[in-house]
């Protein structure tokens, strides 16, 4: 089996870590007891490690990985069994704070890796009080850090963020084209 992953995708402080807590609970634990050890059982994608690979095959993209173009470039490749530590038959949970987008004509990820998705949306007002609180700046500077980044992407702490319109568009044209579940 090929397909491996569930991707639990959200903008930054949008719920992730509560999601992961429930399904880590639910998947993890014989008694759906919760406890911060199991949450490492789902892990960030996009982590530093799982680039090690890039030094054996291109020293030079391993260098620039900051740049967007080239890192795109090892998206698919980020998700190969070996690489995520999956024996045949295995499936993991993976966090991101990433969209389902191309760049570059490099996609994110694809059907042959994708089990599935749970893409988590917060109101955004309350996205933003939260980050607010998170990132120790005033309330101005994070809604102008939300809405008004230049080229829509930003990397912080080695993974790359959206703005807000583009988590919610993806979240359209995502929800067109498959089964989806709303939760107020």
């Amino acid at each position: 089996m090929s397909k491996k992953i569930f991707w639990i995708a959200s903008y930054p402080k949008s719920g992730n870590t509560l999601i992961r807590a429930i399904l880590a609970s639910l998947f993890f634990t014989k008694d759906g007891i919760f406890s911060f050890e199991i949450l490492k059982k789902i892990l960030l994608f996009e982590n530093f490690q799982r680039l090690n690979f890039i030094k054996k095959e291109n020293i030079q993209d391993y260098k620039k990985l900051s740049d967007l173009k080239i890192l795109s470039k090892y998206w698919l490749k980020m998700q190969s069994k070996e690489n995520l530590g999956l024996r045949d038959g295995e499936f993991c949970f993976l966090k991101t704070h990433s969209a389902q987008l191309t760049y570059f004509d490099n996609y994110f990820t694809d059907i042959k890796h994708t089990l599935g998705f749970i893409y988590i949306i917060r109101d955004p007002r309350d996205v933003l009080i939260s980050y607010t609180h998170h990132s120790m700046n005033s309330l101005d500077e994070s809604i102008f850090h939300i809405t008004n980044n230049t080229g829509g992407m930003y990397m912080q702490n080695h993974g790359y963020y959206f703005m807000f319109q583009i988590y919610f568009l993806n979240m359209k044209i995502l929800s067109r084209k498959r089964k989806k579940l709303f939760i107020e």
